[in-house]
């Protein structure tokens, strides 16, 4: 059990006031009962009230800390390998087949969700490429953050690319950030970088690319989101002025040596994954916390209380206690006309 907002706990304070007042009204009540002559309510009729008021603020509390059940989980994950994802966020992704057409980067997050649950033991690592690589999650084996990233955090031109001129602002020669810099951990001896994009980039040499990424040994994987009748349509309607670029694209990169499939090909592309990767040690990570909040439940459970604030309305009428008054005696009638003394 865990609490998010701990303190929030004390509003519960608050209902210090109105016990008090109740339990006035008890002392009153048994008074005045006893200075007429009333039998007394029930012991259970009586606590009705107070136990009302000291279970519904009971239960505003523990709401307003926010409860939730928290469950930890071992995962188990490669020691050995990591992959990093990279997709494309400049403005040519969100082109589709129509108004209605699942757009490019859509495409390209259900096929990374496919490809992570194909390698559930590889830590995965998600990156944002325009004219450079930003990356969003370095390697982790928590699946909660891989989805959020992928739900959340992602979005196209976020963050926005560098300055640049003319229409096209996506190159993949940006992709030498990852032979650059610490993309990767030393301990990860098996590096993949799978390139989510629709290639649609700036001209640029691919070759000094892949030397580099092979130098630190990463073995770089292009999956293009691409068809030659997609636009980009306005969400006001229209079309802005877009047009894709010439469909051999794919080709030239793989005659240069890149490994360049078609979103169609996840099996190629799975295969091609799972033979970079290989086979290797595993070991137990850090635990994962999973927090189930429970406040809902906890705030339909002050129903209970609401009912014994309620009881004590549908009570009777107080009865006399027996034996506490004397009756008098009923007044004598006069007998004989009204207005005649008596002789």
């Amino acid at each position: 059990m865990t609490f998010a907002t701990p303190w929030f706990g004390l509003l519960g304070l608050v209902g210090l006031v109105p016990l008090a007042l109740a339990l006035e009204r008890l002392r009153t009540g048994a008074a005045l009962r006893a200075e007429l002559g009333l039998a007394a309510p029930g012991r259970l009729r009586r606590a009705a009230r107070p136990l009302g008021i000291v279970g519904l603020f009971a239960v505003v509390a523990v709401t307003a800390t926010q409860p939730a059940l928290r469950s930890q989980q071992e995962r188990v994950a490669r020691s050995d390998a990591q992959i990093f994802l990279v997709i494309d966020n400049s403005r040519s992704m969100l082109a589709s087949r129509g108004p209605n057409g699942v757009p490019r980067y859509a495409r390209a997050l259900a096929f990374a969700r496919r490809l992570h649950a194909a390698q559930p033991e590889v830590p995965i690592g998600v990156g944002a490429l325009t004219n450079r690589v930003l990356p969003y999650l370095m390697a982790t084996s928590q699946e909660q953050a891989f989805q959020v990233v992928l739900s959340d955090a992602y979005g196209i031109e976020r963050p926005p690319p560098e300055a640049t001129i003319g229409a096209v602002i996506s190159t993949l020669a940006a992709l030498d950030d990852v032979a650059q810099h610490d993309f990767f951990p030393a301990s990860a001896h098996k590096r993949v970088l799978v390139v989510l994009s629709d290639a649609e980039t700036l001209p640029f040499n691919v070759r000094p690319v892949l030397r580099d990424l092979r130098r630190v040994h990463v073995t770089p994987i292009l999956v293009r989101f691409w068809r030659p009748d997609e636009r980009v349509y306005k969400p006001e309607g229209g079309i802005e002025r877009y047009k894709p670029s010439v469909p051999d694209e794919l080709a030239r990169l793989q005659s240069v040596g890149l490994a360049s499939y078609d979103e169609t090909q996840f099996g190629e592309v799975r295969a091609a994954v799972q033979k970079a990767v290989g086979h290797g040690p595993t070991t137990r990570v850090a635990l994962e916390r999973l927090d189930q909040p429970i406040a809902p439940l906890v705030a339909l459970a002050g129903l209970l209380p609401l009912l014994l604030l309620l009881a004590p309305l549908r009570g009777g009428r107080p009865q006399r206690r027996r034996g506490s008054m004397s009756h008098a005696p009923a007044p004598a009638t006069l007998s004989g006309p009204v207005g005649h003394g008596v002789r």
